[in-house]
């Protein structure tokens, strides 16, 4: 249901028989999106609480539709970000979905603080230098180097993105598509195709709020920067001009975790997150889902590049025998002319007497 054609009285009578997110869930677009469509087409929508209130007995008021002249406002077509993905790609998704409402969700065993002979092998090396790690002056501490997964989250964090990624990399194992660490990334593989992708801790930057101590040693800095510029002391080599005694902002870490995917792909899922009632641990399955949904539409996009170069390349010969053929052509109407143009007499009367 990811590309449809609707007229206002149709639309209006789904809109108001389901939540807005559920029915942009089935039409492929956001509920925002959804709702942006109703306004243009002066179709009223469920207010907030209406369901809410509907499912506790209370009484609800319907809003009618109402009329308009507007031209073309009898044909609405919905079309999902899904649409243009191809058939092979929306055939994942659909039956990721229908799995997920037919089927109870098998979710993944996640230990955390394995020995490292125990986590997936891809993940050991990661494990090792996240465990080591020093936090850097921002506070957190990166696993990036050749080897690694692309990690970059808070020390406590540790142990929860290593059991995390061990459970999701013994996912893509068993589904056969070969995840290996490439640095700022894992590379997931499938035949010619791969997708990347990374590990990182959401963050904010607040404003410090400095000790008195530090209050004191920037004001004394500024002091003896003052002093220098007045009177053009000597010991400018122990003034820190540009630097005050304390950063501006500080990092703070939420403990959130995103999992993102490299690069462009139009109409398929580039990450998955921590939400209010969701944890990354329990989205693995839909992830792996995901993933594989990326690397079926890079698999249909090299395809379809493939068969253009292929028809490029035909094209091309076509066109190079075509001007072979008129410069064949060319010749012999310029040896015909020459022979047409010249004094046959002399070989008449040397035939022919």
């Amino acid at each position: 249901m990811s590309k449809q054609c609707f007229t206002r009285s149709e639309l209006y009578e789904l809109v108001w028989s389901k939540p807005m997110r559920t029915l942009g869930q089935e039409l492929g677009i956001s509920d925002v999106g959804l709702k942006k469509i109703c306004r243009r087409h002066q179709i009223p929508t469920t207010p907030q609480g209406y369901w809410n209130k509907k499912a506790a007995g209370h009484t609800v008021r319907q809003l009618p539709l109402p009329a308009t002249s507007e031209p073309g406002s009898d044909r609405i077509q919905i079309e999902g970000a899904t649409s243009r993905l191809p058939a092979v790609a929306r055939d994942i998704i659909a039956a990721a979905k229908i799995q997920k409402r037919e089927q109870p969700v098998e979710f993944p065993d996640i230990t955390l603080g394995k020995d490292l002979r125990h986590l997936h092998m891809a993940l050991r090396a990661t494990a090792r230098t996240l465990r080591k790690a020093k936090p850097h002056i921002n506070g957190s501490i990166r696993a990036q180097g050749e080897g690694e997964c692309g990690v970059v989250v808070a020390k406590a964090s540790t142990e929860r993105v290593i059991g995390l990624l061990d459970a999701l990399l013994e996912l893509l194992s068993q589904e056969n598509l070969a995840p290996q660490p490439a640095g700022k990334h894992v590379r997931v593989i499938q035949g010619q195709d791969e997708v990347l992708f990374g590990i990182i801790e959401r963050s904010k930057r607040v404003p410090h709020v400095p000790t008195l101590a530090k209050l004191a040693a920037e004001e004394k800095r500024l002091k003896k920067q003052e002093q220098y510029w007045r009177h053009g002391t000597s010991n400018a080599g122990s003034i820190d001009f540009y630097s005050k005694a304390y950063p501006e902002f500080d990092t703070v870490w939420s403990g959130q975790l995103v999992l993102q995917v490299d690069g462009w792909d139009y109409g398929v899922r580039k990450f998955w997150g921590d939400g209010k009632t969701q944890t990354l641990e329990r989205k693995l399955p839909d992830i792996v889902a995901g993933l594989k949904v990326v690397l079926a539409t890079r698999s249909a996009e090299r395809e379809r590049r493939a068969e253009e170069a292929r028809r490029q390349a035909e094209w091309a010969r076509r066109r190079e025998l075509a001007s072979k053929r008129q410069e064949r052509e060319k010749r012999r109407v310029d040896y015909l002319n020459q022979i047409l143009c010249c004094d046959l007499r002399p070989w008449i009367s040397s035939r022919f007497g």
